[in-house]
Parts: C-alpha cells; structure tokens; sequence
C-alpha cells in the first residue's frame, strides 16, 4: 500500500493527502522531521548512510533520523516514532530549528529535533547501510568540501544545526 502524506500550503497548514510518490514527484509541500544525534560531550554527531535501495539519494549520508509525518502526526511524535524506528532509541527529543518549504527545502517544512545518547543504535537495515560519527566541529569542512556525500536536505538540516550550536 502507497504510503500517504499530508499536503499543506505555504503556511504549513493541511490542504489535503496524497501519494508520497506523488507529493515527491510534483514537488508537493509536506512535513519531514529530522532528528540529529549527539553524543553526550556534545562533541560528536550521527550520520546515516542511506541504503542502496531506497528510492531517492541511494547510498548518500543524512541525518541519523529523517522521516515524513504520517498523516495527522504533530512533528514531536514523528521525532520520537522515527526515533524508535530507525535507531531503536526511545526518548524524547528536543526541537532546535525549524526550516520552511522552499527549493533548498525540496518542498518540506522540517522540525529539527537533537537527541543526546552514548548508547549504540539498533538501525533498521531496510532502510539504512551504515553509520558515521563525525566530530561536529569537523562539520562544516565536511558540508562545504563534499568530502562526505550528503543529501540536500541534510547540507540544510546541518547547516542550520551548526548556526544553531553557536
């Protein structure tokens, strides 16, 4: 069964449902969250390399959780679902940014949540290849010189973060 999405208007308010595959090929505005993990040092950040089967950015680093919200979902509770599915983690998040739909955006209005943990995340392997912690102050050489292969939500989400931790 396709997976279905709330669809809003440019002010993040719900306009109807559709296709992920649709909202994602007509460049539908939807709502995304991205939780990023830390450590507890606040030193060190998750990433997620994405499986070589997903339908979009195969094989590239993300966030260590991104997802859609299902359809009437409030952006907390899809942190702390997401959270549980795809590291195993559960916990409640902390919202830090937001980012509006736009072209850098790919049409998502995204929540941005921070997760602190030491323990080692249990991944769902459907969806994830790999992780890697990178030093966050190692992050934004990281972003700028393309020496991780990064979505382009995630160079936003990342980006974001670190204005954020300043």
């Amino acid at each position: 069964m396709a997976e279905i999405l709330e669809v809003v208007d440019e002010n993040n308010q719900v306009i109807g449902t559709e296709s992920r595959k649709k909202v994602h090929e007509t460049g539908l505005r939807h709502r995304v969250v991205h939780v990023l993990i830390v450590n507890s040092k606040n030193e060190e950040i998750l990433l997620q390399q994405r499986s070589e089967k997903m339908d979009t950015y195969p094989g590239y680093y993300t966030s260590a959780v991104a997802g859609h919200l299902e359809v009437g979902e409030d952006y907390l509770s899809a942190a702390k679902r997401e959270l549980k599915e795809e590291m195993g983690f559960e916990g409640t998040p902390e919202k830090i940014t937001s980012v509006s739909a736009d072209e850098t955006s790919n049409a998502e209005f995204v929540d941005v949540f921070i997760f602190k943990t030491d323990e080692k995340p249990v991944v769902q392997e459907e969806e994830i290849s790999g992780l890697k912690w990178i030093k966050i102050n190692e992050l934004k050489n990281a972003i700028e010189s393309d020496s991780i292969k990064l979505t382009p939500m995630a160079k936003v989400v990342l980006k974001k973060f670190l204005e954020v931790q300043k």
